[in-house]
């Protein structure tokens, strides 16, 4: 398991709100193609933000004030990557560098962190059997499930208060929702001891304005992946994303997909619902 960074004063945070809810929005990048190799596919990362309830409003507040300052009725990292896309077309360096950074230091204000899952897909094709595959049907959902642990493993650290849960809201995806709910009930029943799971619904960017936040960070990551594994240069507002420190992004490489067969074969872990405890030995 590759960390890029941890989160600093998670627990502490955390503490001094008690009593609000907390809400974590998620996103995925790089799902259009199960096999990796169209373009933006080489690489599968659901990532997104957990934050209480009281955060996420002045999160939306600000956010928006942000978009309409620039004249963006909605934000899509994607579309601002595409430099004909109305109305980044005719912006200067400079104004684009200035936007990402404003909307950057939003998220990383409002938000106690950021997590994630990636996998190269070329890596989970290669290792993964059949059997395997068929089971996680996609490895959209490998990197879903890896998430849900990886953030439930954390939160078996906090002194969270009997009852307190998190509500996950994730980006409308009619090919991965009623797949992503069935594994998130899994995991909820063997690894959630605590009762931390709460909710999970799905909705559209523009009914919860923080989906763009997680569209903002599971992109980032995808395509910082991607770069890496091509020694290609990242952009500067990539490494703002990460100035914070409070991130933590989990990429499974192919010594934790070989550990996690091997998990699976001798007996260790049933089905997926480990993923994340299998690649991190």
């Amino acid at each position: 398991m590759t960390s890029y960074c941890g989160v600093h004063h998670l627990a502490s945070i955390l503490l001094e709100k008690l009593w609000m809810m907390l809400t974590f929005y998620g996103d995925e990048s790089g799902t259009h193609d199960r096999s990796g190799t169209h373009p933006g596919s080489d690489v599968i990362a659901v990532a997104g933000y957990l934050a209480h309830e009281e955060d996420w409003k002045h999160f939306q507040g600000r956010w928006t004030k942000c978009l309409n300052k620039y004249h963006v009725d909605e934000f899509h990292l994607a579309r601002f990557m595409r430099d004909k896309e109305l109305p980044y077309r005719n912006w200067s360096k400079e104004k684009r560098d200035e936007f990402i950074n404003e909307l950057i230091a939003i998220a990383r204000r409002h938000t106690c962190g950021g997590f994630g899952g990636l996998v190269v897909v070329d890596d989970y094709n290669k290792i993964l059997p059949a059997q395997i595959k068929r089971e996680h049907k996609h490895p959209y959902y490998f990197c879903f499930q890896m998430l849900i642990d990886i953030l439930l493993s954390e939160l078996d650290t906090l002194h969270l208060p009997a009852g307190e849960q998190v509500a996950f809201i994730f980006e409308q995806n009619q090919q991965f929702a009623d797949g992503a709910t069935e594994s998130y009930k899994r995991i909820k029943q063997f690894r959630d001891k605590g009762n931390r799971l709460g909710s999970i619904t799905f909705g559209s960017r523009k009914q919860h304005v923080p989906l763009q936040a997680a569209d903002l960070i599971a992109y980032t990551i995808r395509a910082e992946l991607s770069r890496f594994t091509k020694a290609k240069p990242r952009p500067d507002w990539g490494m703002e994303l990460s100035r914070k420190k409070n991130l933590k992004i989990v990429y499974c490489s192919k010594d934790g997909l070989e550990r996690y067969v091997q998990d699976i074969k001798n007996g260790k872990i049933k089905h997926a619902v480990s993923v994340s405890r299998s690649i991190s030995q």
